[in-house]
């Protein structure tokens, strides 16, 4: 069930970044992170932590909600 659930916010996370036309190295520089960590979050191998969490609803323009 848990890894039902990133691998669905995983896919979201993909499909918000190129709609707001980035690449994952241009989301990980806005971060201020790596391109291998924004891949591992795409492919749900982690979540990220809650501070990076608000950091991605800000740049994505999306809610937590």
């Amino acid at each position: 069930m848990v890894q039902n659930n990133i691998q669905e916010r995983s896919i979201t996370l993909e499909a918000l970044r190129k709609k707001a036309k980035y690449s994952q190295r241009g989301l990980a520089a806005k971060l201020g992170t790596t391109h291998d960590v924004i891949v591992h979050w795409e492919k749900g191998r982690n979540i990220p932590r809650f501070d990076n969490a608000i950091a991605l609803a800000c740049v994505l323009g999306v809610s937590l909600k």
